[in-house]
């Protein structure tokens, strides 16, 4: 989650798609992404699960769209997976899970994966507060 890790000062980074796009306009250049030439959506996300060690996927409901695709893509490549579906667990278990998967799997470039905002919206502020947590934890440790 971007936006976490710029307020907390962690190093973070990824692909979009050509041009910035997102589905509310373009990204803002402070976001540390590279296009990914005549790529769109489904591209950016195969190349964010092959670039990083594992997926984390916070969403809540059924997986679908390109939440169920990162999945997908990341058991394909046999890359670790959590699935953290909110609606069947409290915020502060999800946070410990995520840490845990983190330190087990000794990941150090994670894909967070998750709904769009029109999909579900909490998305944005339900990942924020979890990365926030564990970046914190993890800065901790450190």
């Amino acid at each position: 989650m971007l936006d976490a890790c710029l307020e907390k000062s962690f190093t973070c980074g990824g692909w979009c798609p050509d041009g910035r796009k997102s589905e509310d306009g373009t990204i803002d250049t402070k976001y540390p992404l590279l296009e990914l030439s005549g790529a769109d959506y489904i591209d950016r996300t195969l190349k964010n699960v092959e670039d990083s060690d594992a997926t984390i996927v916070i969403y809540a409901g059924e997986l679908q769209g390109g939440t169920l695709a990162s999945v997908e893509f990341a058991k394909a490549q046999r890359k670790p997976v959590l699935l953290v579906n909110t609606a069947e667990e409290a915020l502060s278990s999800s946070c410990k899970r995520v840490l845990a998967f983190i330190e087990q799997n000794r990941l150090e470039r994670m894909n967070w994966s998750g709904p769009r905002a029109s999909e579900w919206g909490k998305a944005y502020s339900t990942a924020k507060r979890i990365a926030l947590e564990v970046i914190g934890a993890l800065k901790n440790r450190v």
